[in-house]
């Protein structure tokens, strides 16, 4: 009798085999990845339009409410000196269902007063945080806090402080000066219509062209709606600057900004000075969206900025929007209708 012998058949993978396959699945990932990525920004960038078309309808509802958008500013005293106790966003909490935290708030001092006014300071609004923005952020440090307190402010007897973060402001204009956004190679000639009187009007009387949150010192615009005659759907009335109380400069962090550290802050509102190519103010520049976060319009999205209008639409300003259209939109009543951009 003959015995056959039994061949063992090799069912596994050969190592160049296993390579292979190792290799396909990396492309696809490589692949996937970007795609994934932009599909999470989109939402973020979604999520974002939406907290501010919720704060446009909260000032819409404010405005119907008490005929005027809630002041830039409001003042009061404190310590026996005039102080800033609260700015807008404080004023909209009823109607972006806070109305708890509205009637916890002591109007009568600061919104960042040691108690009860600082702990619904430190809440974290979603509304008021772009999704992109991130969490991670910087503490301003003991001498950031007491360089504050020049307004009459507790911030020299707080600790540093991690506020609830605010990354939309309202829109006060547009400044004009010698070292502004409109210095040489922005004159005011390629911004401005020099030939439009209430722009001189404007220049002269404010040294400004005021925009919907428009202050110097304690004077202040009462606002309505009707007051915006550039056409509310034309006007911004916030616009992003995300990210404080870290200083973004280029997309790169620089340090801790000096103020707007939190939705509550009574300076998170500002103008637009413009920044020169390397993100500073100092000296004004044509840039004016995503160089710096430093009171100017910023976003961590890529291209652009989010932007309330007064209609309360929302609309995405590229950062590269020409000089002229970009003030026309900062600005509310002065005859200057900025187009598309």
């Amino acid at each position: 009798m003959t015995v056959q012998g039994s061949r063992r058949s090799n069912k596994g993978f050969t190592l160049i085999e296993l390579l292979v396959v190792i290799a396909i699945i990396a492309v696809l990932i490589a692949l996937l990845l970007p795609a994934v990525q932009q599909a999470r920004e989109a939402a973020r960038r979604t999520q974002c339009v939406n907290n501010l078309k919720q704060v446009g309808l909260a000032l819409a509802n404010y405005e119907s409410t008490y005929q005027c958008i809630p002041l830039r500013t409001i003042y009061g005293f404190y310590g026996g000196k005039k102080a800033k106790l609260f700015g807008p966003f404080t004023a909209i909490l009823p109607y972006i269902d806070q109305t708890p935290l509205y009637n916890a708030m002591d109007f009568s001092s600061p919104w960042c007063t040691p108690g009860q006014n600082l702990t619904i300071a430190t809440t974290k609004l979603s509304a008021m945080q772009c999704p992109s923005a991130g969490g991670a952020r910087l503490l301003p440090s003991a001498a950031a806090f007491a360089a504050r307190s020049g307004d009459a402010l507790p911030f020299a007897t707080l600790s540093p402080t991690v506020f609830g973060y605010g990354d939309y402001f309202g829109m006060e204009g547009i400044v004009h000066g010698a070292s502004d956004m409109w210095a040489a190679p922005c004159a005011d000639s390629v911004v401005y219509n020099m030939s439009n009187p209430n722009i001189i009007t404007a220049l002269n009387t404010y040294g400004c062209v005021p925009g919907m949150f428009y202050h110097k010192g304690s004077s202040q615009y009462l606002v309505r709606y009707a007051t915006v005659t550039d056409g509310l759907s034309n006007t911004f009335a916030m616009v992003e600057c995300a990210g404080r109380p870290n200083l973004m400069i280029n997309n790169k962090q620089a340090g801790v900004t000096g103020d707007g550290w939190g939705w509550a802050d009574t300076e998170l509102n500002g103008f637009v000075d413009g920044s020169d190519s390397l993100g500073n103010t100092g000296a004004g520049g044509c840039f004016v969206i995503n160089a710096t976060n430093d009171s100017e319009v910023y976003s961590f999205h890529v291209g652009g900025a989010n932007t309330l209008m007064g209609d309360g639409s929302v609309r995405f300003v590229s950062a590269n929007v020409g000089g002229r259209p970009f003030a026309a939109a900062c600005t509310m009543n002065w005859g200057e209708i900025p187009g598309e951009f």
